[in-house]
C-alpha cells in the first residue's frame, strides 16, 4: 500500500502531449453483446422527464422475505417498461446507481470468476443499465454521479432523499468504477470527460487511503481497475509489455485473490500514464 501513496500527488497533472486516438481493440471483448453500450441516436431525451424508480418492492420488506430465488429477485427490481422508457436519463441514472444489486458485484471474486464477471452479471440482468446504455448521454450522465460520490460523505442531501447513503456506499462507488470502466472500453467518453473521470478517480483512491478504512481488495483495487481502462486505451506510447500487463490486471478486477501480478508494479504503471492522458 505504500507504493501507491507517492502516485496520489499526481492529482490533477497531464502533459501537453499530442492528442492521440483511443486503442479500439477492447479489453472486455468476450463480454460484450453487439448491443452493450451502442448507442440509439433515435431516442430524443429531450422528451423525456420522467422521475427515478424507487424500487418499491425492494423497500416492501415483508414482500421481499416471500420471495425465494434470485429469478424472482431480479425480476422484482426491474423497472416497468412504460416508466423505464419515458424517464430522465439523468433520473436513469441515479436509479441505476442505487440499484440495490450493484454490490452483487463482490459475490463473484472466487477462485474461478472476478468482479468483472460479477458486474457484467448485473449490467445484463437489469433493464435500468440496459436501457442507459443507448442513451446518447447515458454514459455522460452517469460520470456526472461518479464524480459526485463521495467516499467522506457530508450532510448535503443534493436531491438524493434515503437513497443518499446507499449511492455513496463505497461498494456502489466501486461498482460505478466497473460501470464507467466497460463504458471507456467502447469509447463512450470524450477527452474531456475522461480528464474529468481521471481527477474523480484520483481524489477518491486518495480519499480511500487517507482514510485508513478501506482496503486495496475492499475498495481501492476498483479505482485502479477504472484507471488502469483508461490508460490502456487512452494513454500515448504504450509497449505490448504494458498493454498486456494492464489489460491481465482489468480482467482480474484487481483483487489480489485473482491478480498474480504485483501490486506496487501495476499501480506505478496505472499512475505514470494517466500522468501523459490528455
Amino acid at each position: 500500500m505504500k507504493r501507491i501513496l507517492p502516485f496520489l500527488l499526481m492529482l490533477g497533472t497531464v502533459c501537453a502531449c499530442e492528442r492521440i486516438e483511443p486503442e479500439k481493440e477492447r479489453i472486455f471483448e468476450e463480454y460484450f453483446t453487439s448491443s452493450l453500450w451502442k448507442t440509439d441516436n433515435s431516442i430524443d431525451e429531450s422528451k423525456l422527464t420522467g422521475a427515478m424508480f424507487a424500487f418499491e418492492k425492494y423497500a416492501d420488506r415483508e414482500y421481499w422475505k416471500t420471495l425465494t430465488s434470485n429469478v424472482d429477485m431480479l425480476e422484482a427490481l426491474m423497472i416497468p417498461q412504460e416508466r423505464l422508457s419515458s424517464m430522465s436519463t439523468q433520473n436513469l441514472a441515479r436509479t441505476c446507481t442505487v440499484y440495490p444489486f450493484n454490490s452483487n458485484y463482490m459475490a463473484y471474486v472466487g477462485f474461478s470468476t472476478t468482479s468483472i464477471d460479477g458486474i457484467f452479471h448485473i449490467m445484463n440482468n437489469f433493464n435500468g443499465y440496459t436501457q442507459i446504455q443507448g442513451r446518447p448521454s447515458g454514459p455522460k450522465e452517469l460520470l456526472a454521479i461518479y464524480k459526485e460520490q463521495q467516499v467522506k460523505m457530508d450532510e448535503k442531501n443534493e436531491g438524493w432523499s434515503a437513497d443518499y447513503t446507499r449511492a455513496n456506499s463505497f461498494m456502489n462507488i466501486s461498482a460505478m468504477e466497473l460501470v464507467l470502466a466497460t463504458a471507456v472500453d467502447c469509447g463512450r467518453f470524450s477527452n474531456d470527460e475522461i480528464a474529468d473521470m481521471i481527477h474523480a478517480m484520483w481524489e477518491k483512491t486518495e480519499d480511500f487511503v487517507e482514510s485508513g478504512l478501506y482496503s486495496w481488495n475492499g475498495a481501492i483495487c476498483y479505482c485502479y481497475v477504472l484507471g488502469a481502462t483508461i490508460a490502456y486505451h487512452h494513454a500515448p506510447n504504450l509497449s505490448q509489455n504494458e498493454r498486456t500487463l494492464l489489460k491481465t490486471f482489468v480482467l482480474s478486477g484487481g483483487d489480489t485473490s485473482r491478480y498474480s501480478g504485483d501490486i506496487g508494479t501495476i499501480t506505478e504503471l496505472v499512475a505514470d500514464k494517466l500522468n501523459f492522458v490528455n
